[in-house]
Protein backbone atom coordinates (compact mmCIF):
# COMPACT_ATOMS: atom_id res chain seq x y z
CA UNK A 1 0.00 0.00 0.00
CA UNK A 2 1.15 3.31 -0.66
CA UNK A 3 1.81 6.15 2.22
CA UNK A 4 -1.11 7.79 1.13
CA UNK A 5 -3.17 4.93 1.22
CA UNK A 6 -2.08 4.55 4.73
CA UNK A 7 -2.79 7.70 5.88
CA UNK A 8 -6.42 7.58 4.37
CA UNK A 9 -7.26 4.55 6.35
CA UNK A 10 -5.53 5.57 9.43
CA UNK A 11 -7.78 9.02 9.21
CA UNK A 12 -10.94 7.28 8.72
CA UNK A 13 -10.34 4.98 11.76
CA UNK A 14 -9.24 8.07 14.20
CA UNK A 15 -12.01 10.22 12.55
CA UNK A 16 -15.10 8.55 11.79
CA UNK A 17 -14.44 5.00 13.72
CA UNK A 18 -13.66 6.90 17.04
CA UNK A 19 -15.69 5.93 19.69
CA UNK A 20 -15.13 9.31 21.09
CA UNK A 21 -16.77 10.97 18.43
CA UNK A 22 -19.36 8.94 15.82
CA UNK A 23 -18.53 5.32 16.26
CA UNK A 24 -20.09 2.60 19.16
CA UNK A 25 -19.46 -1.05 19.88
CA UNK A 26 -21.73 -2.84 18.64
CA UNK A 27 -22.10 -6.84 17.77
CA UNK A 28 -22.38 -7.69 13.86
CA UNK A 29 -23.16 -12.05 13.25
CA UNK A 30 -21.24 -12.12 16.92
CA UNK A 31 -18.58 -10.13 15.95
CA UNK A 32 -17.54 -7.06 18.31
CA UNK A 33 -16.87 -4.40 15.98
CA UNK A 34 -16.61 -0.21 16.26
CA UNK A 35 -19.34 1.23 13.40
CA UNK A 36 -21.69 3.58 13.32
CA UNK A 37 -25.51 2.83 13.17
CA UNK A 38 -28.62 5.16 11.83
CA UNK A 39 -31.67 3.97 12.23
CA UNK A 40 -34.31 5.16 9.66
CA UNK A 41 -37.48 6.98 11.55
CA UNK A 42 -39.32 6.56 8.24
CA UNK A 43 -39.87 3.19 8.97
CA UNK A 44 -41.85 3.67 11.97
CA UNK A 45 -45.14 3.42 11.72
CA UNK A 46 -47.92 5.49 14.04
CA UNK A 47 -51.05 3.78 15.55
CA UNK A 48 -53.53 4.48 13.11
CA UNK A 49 -51.01 2.51 10.16
CA UNK A 50 -50.52 -0.33 13.11
CA UNK A 51 -54.60 -0.15 13.68
CA UNK A 52 -55.22 -0.83 9.28
CA UNK A 53 -52.46 -3.43 10.12
CA UNK A 54 -54.20 -5.05 12.93
CA UNK A 55 -57.49 -5.39 10.45
CA UNK A 56 -56.14 -6.27 7.55
CA UNK A 57 -54.66 -9.29 9.51
CA UNK A 58 -57.97 -10.33 10.65
CA UNK A 59 -59.27 -9.83 7.31
CA UNK A 60 -56.15 -12.98 6.82
CA UNK A 61 -53.90 -10.77 4.93
CA UNK A 62 -50.41 -10.63 6.44
CA UNK A 63 -49.24 -7.10 6.83
CA UNK A 64 -46.50 -5.63 8.77
CA UNK A 65 -47.02 -3.51 11.75
CA UNK A 66 -43.73 -2.54 12.51
CA UNK A 67 -40.73 -1.89 10.08
CA UNK A 68 -37.30 -0.13 10.94
CA UNK A 69 -34.72 0.31 8.36
CA UNK A 70 -30.68 0.33 9.81
CA UNK A 71 -28.17 1.81 7.55
CA UNK A 72 -24.59 0.70 9.35
CA UNK A 73 -21.63 1.86 8.55
CA UNK A 74 -18.20 -0.33 9.10
CA UNK A 75 -14.50 -0.36 8.06
CA UNK A 76 -13.89 -2.59 5.07
CA UNK A 77 -10.98 -4.48 6.86
CA UNK A 78 -12.35 -4.89 10.11
CA UNK A 79 -15.42 -6.41 8.81
CA UNK A 80 -13.15 -8.43 6.43
CA UNK A 81 -11.14 -9.58 8.89
CA UNK A 82 -14.11 -10.03 12.00
CA UNK A 83 -16.98 -11.84 9.30
CA UNK A 84 -14.72 -13.01 6.27
CA UNK A 85 -15.93 -10.11 3.36
CA UNK A 86 -19.33 -8.95 2.26
CA UNK A 87 -22.72 -10.02 2.41
CA UNK A 88 -25.42 -10.92 -0.04
CA UNK A 89 -28.54 -9.21 -0.77
CA UNK A 90 -31.17 -11.09 1.30
CA UNK A 91 -28.75 -12.32 3.44
CA UNK A 92 -29.43 -12.08 7.48
CA UNK A 93 -27.35 -10.49 9.73
CA UNK A 94 -28.03 -10.51 13.76
CA UNK A 95 -27.06 -7.13 15.28
CA UNK A 96 -26.00 -6.62 19.09
CA UNK A 97 -27.51 -10.48 19.62
CA UNK A 98 -30.98 -9.48 19.69
CA UNK A 99 -31.99 -7.74 16.13
CA UNK A 100 -32.47 -10.27 13.18
CA UNK A 101 -31.99 -8.13 10.34
CA UNK A 102 -32.28 -8.97 6.42
CA UNK A 103 -29.68 -6.51 4.18
CA UNK A 104 -31.36 -5.26 1.74
CA UNK A 105 -28.20 -3.81 0.02
CA UNK A 106 -24.58 -4.05 0.80
CA UNK A 107 -21.77 -1.18 -0.75
CA UNK A 108 -18.29 -0.70 -0.42
CA UNK A 109 -17.68 3.19 -0.43
CA UNK A 110 -14.20 3.78 -0.18
CA UNK A 111 -12.81 1.70 2.71
CA UNK A 112 -16.31 1.62 4.18
CA UNK A 113 -19.08 -0.65 3.30
CA UNK A 114 -22.60 0.70 4.00
CA UNK A 115 -24.82 -2.10 5.00
CA UNK A 116 -28.70 -1.18 4.50
CA UNK A 117 -30.91 -3.63 6.43
CA UNK A 118 -34.38 -3.96 7.51
CA UNK A 119 -36.46 -5.53 10.07
CA UNK A 120 -39.82 -6.40 10.02
CA UNK A 121 -41.88 -7.54 12.81
CA UNK A 122 -45.56 -8.79 12.23
CA UNK A 123 -48.49 -8.37 14.44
Amino acid sequence: MSAFRDQLLEDVANTFFNTDEFAEWHRLDGKRLKCIIDEDTFGRRNSAMETLSRIAMVDSIEAPIYSKTLSIYVPVHKFDRALGGPYASGAEMLVDDTRNMKIVTFEQEGDVYHIICKEVRLL
